[in-house]
């Protein structure tokens, strides 16, 4: 008989799954499909140079992103379903997918000189799951679920 989620796996696991899964790829595609407005793609300058990145994109530059945020998203529902489920791959490949996210969110950091508020809580949170997951005890409560 399979134990209770712990606390930990089940806040991992919604969060993944649902809020920077489903809500974060509805959001990404509602942008992909609405930056096309001139109003739209204008919000979307502003957002960016008040976050302190100094980019002038393109729509099509902005679709990219968008697409790009969407793909990030349904690796983060695949995620918070491994977590969710207790299987030995979801937490292997929660702990990969975050330091690969870590890398690259760090990258725009170093290159653009562009730090803000949002990339540390972003950092932190990446940093958070792996030292969770990668947890000897978390290990082994995953190992014996499967």
């Amino acid at each position: 008989m399979q134990k209770k989620l712990s606390l930990g796996q089940l806040i991992f696991g919604i969060i993944n799954g649902l809020i920077l899964g489903l809500l974060s790829l509805a959001v990404s595609l509602q942008g992909f499909f609405t930056i096309n407005n001139k109003e739209v793609y204008q919000q979307g300058l502003k957002i960016l140079q008040e976050s302190g990145v100094k980019l002038n994109l393109t729509v099509g530059q902005f679709k990219l992103i968008f697409l790009a945020q969407s793909i990030i998203s349904l690796l983060f529902i695949i995620s918070g379903a491994g977590i969710i489920l207790r299987k030995e791959w979801g937490r292997r490949f929660t702990v990969y997918y975050a330091v690969v996210l870590a890398i690259l969110i760090f990258l725009p950091v170093v290159l653009l000189k562009a730090v803000n508020l949002n990339f540390a809580v972003q950092l932190a949170y990446l940093a958070a799951m792996v030292f969770y997951f990668t947890n000897k005890k978390v290990e082994s409560a995953f190992k014996r679920a499967d």
